[in-house]
């Protein structure tokens, strides 16, 4: 009989040998070095010439999650050297726009700054970039996202993930702000890798190679040395890669999403402080942006006001920060390629768009087909944002449905494991674990349970969910459950998965039922 762990292995394709090698504790040597990539030895030549020079440094960031934890890492490395001449920015949706721009540029060379680091960025900033080289400013640009390899800005100091050793995982900003900010401090530096693995969740970066161990490392640092500014984030809970998914990278996220001005910087002083009554008025802050953001974006939209071909394009009278929120919302209702336009105009006519998809459906591929009509786009295969004329909407409509018309979204088919109740154990939830962090392309697998008996459900007190304790360490649990799935039987079966539980210090799993059939 196979035992669980058995089970994991056929599910994993994996030999034990294997999983005897994922048990093995992560440390520091298993994380790229600076000479990982292949810029990396000029770049940081260039950053220490400048700080021997005392030159003033500039560092512009993005004002996404991954953005902000990025610079929040740069910083942290000149603030730990004692560094003073510098400053930093986190620009803004509405005023800024993504990516380094040339006002940006135009305040530096009045400010004499030598040397400018975009994080989270630049890499296709060719405009602001070369006309800061132009200057006679040097740029360092530490980014991971696409590129044209034949258009890239001038500067040689580029630290990217397609230019290392190993171009096949493609890491985020911040990790590649961490590798940079290595070139001043120390890199076995528990709270700069922290940020770095937080900004691998919350850019939903591919979890395998070296930002799987980055996490995995990342997860042991917070909950081991509790950083106070993270655990303020999680109301002082237990954090794994869930809790910075779902709570602590909306909070961080909502910054960008609403603040329109400079105190959109509040949110690195607020990462990067040790004051404990500072962490608290800022965490105020951050509550109250991010209760602001919720009700915000539960724009009541209208599916129907949306074309009921094969995609779904709307221009909103919305704030741009909002759009992505409600891009997703339509995605997940609709199953469909989905692009929100906030109609608001920016200088020149133009209006921001975010758009959403999924696999089978390449929203890079599309904004190449159509790269005649657009202004500026950006981002990932399912996730991205493009910048069109207002008056090239209804063109750009009908493109998008012209491009869409022929592809459907591919559904995987989505394994199970068959298990049965009584290995729903905390011991085995621990097993569990060895295979993660889960997150993208390490998606956390579910379970199939079958031939449970009803009469042993039990209830909350108004029955709106089921709570039934297996044993001092296990439970099940289903969250407004319909009764109509428990009529008229004596056993049921469900689909769910396994999740930690942590109750003053006292560990245990609970396995989250998705479906009963």
């Amino acid at each position: 009989m196979k035992t669980f762990l058995d089970k994991l292995l056929n599910y994993y394709n994996m030999s034990l040998e294997d999983y005897q090698k994922l048990c093995k504790e992560v440390t520091f040597s298993d994380i790229p070095d600076l000479t990982y990539f292949d810029n990396g030895e000029i770049s940081k030549n260039c950053l220490l010439e400048h700080i021997k020079n005392n030159d003033k440094i500039a560092i512009y960031g993005d004002y996404d999650a991954d953005g902000i934890l990025a610079t929040s890492i740069m910083v942290y490395a000149l603030r730990k050297t004692n560094y003073e001449n510098y400053i930093f920015k986190i620009p803004t949706r509405e005023l800024d726009g993504y990516a380094i721009n040339d006002k940006f540029v135009d305040e530096c060379i009045e400010q004499n700054v030598k040397l400018i680091i975009t994080v989270d960025n630049g890499v296709t900033a060719n405009s602001a970039i070369n006309k800061a080289i132009d200057n006679d400013i040097d740029v360092i640009i530490a980014d991971h996202h696409e590129f044209d390899p034949n258009n890239l800005p001038k500067t040689p100091y580029i630290i990217h993930p397609l230019f290392s050793k190993n171009k096949e995982i493609i890491c985020s900003g911040g990790f590649t702000s961490y590798i940079l900010s290595t070139s001043i401090i120390d890199r076995e530096n528990p709270y700069i890798l922290s940020l770095a693995g937080m900004s691998i969740i919350t850019d939903m970066m591919p979890l395998i190679g070296y930002n799987k161990d980055a996490v995995k490392l990342a997860l042991k640092f917070i909950n081991e040395y509790k950083f106070e500014p993270i655990m303020y984030l999680n109301n002082y809970s237990y954090i794994d890669e869930g809790s910075i998914s779902s709570s602590i990278g909306p909070k961080i996220n909502s910054f960008g999403r609403i603040l329109s001005d400079d105190s959109i910087n509040l949110i690195v002083e607020f990462l990067l402080t040790k004051n404990k009554s500072k962490i608290e008025q800022l965490g105020r802050k951050i509550d109250e942006i991010n209760e602001l953001r919720k009700e915000k974006s539960f724009v009541d939209v209208n599916l129907d006001e949306f074309n009921e071909e094969n995609a779904n394009i709307v221009c909103l009278d919305l704030e741009e920060g909002l759009i992505g929120l409600v891009a997703n919302r339509v995605l997940n209702e609709s199953n469909k390629l989905t692009i929100v336009f906030s109609s608001t105009q920016i200088e020149g006519g133009l209006i921001k768009g975010s758009a959403r998809s999924r696999e089978g459906i390449s929203l890079i591929d599309l904004f190449e087909e159509n790269k005649d009509i657009i202004e500026n786009s950006g981002g990932h295969a399912f996730a991205a944002g493009v910048v069109i004329k207002a008056e090239n909407f209804e063109e750009f409509k009908y493109r998008v449905f012209k491009f869409s018309k022929n592809k459907e979204f591919r559904e995987s088919e989505k394994p199970v494991i068959k298990i049965s109740a009584n290995e729903i154990t905390y011991e085995n939830f621990k097993i569990l674990q060895n295979f993660g962090p889960f997150g993208e392309k390490n998606k956390k697998p579910e379970f199939f349970v079958s031939d449970f008996p009803v009469r042993s459900l039990n209830y909350s007190k108004t029955r709106e969910h089921i709570f039934t304790k297996l044993d001092d360490t296990s439970s099940i649990i289903m969250f407004h459950y319909n009764p109509k799935d428990l009529e008229n039987k004596t056993i049921i079966s469900f689909e769910g998965t396994f999740n930690i539980n942590v109750f003053k210090n006292k560990f245990s799993t609970k396995f989250i039922i998705k479906k009963i059939f």
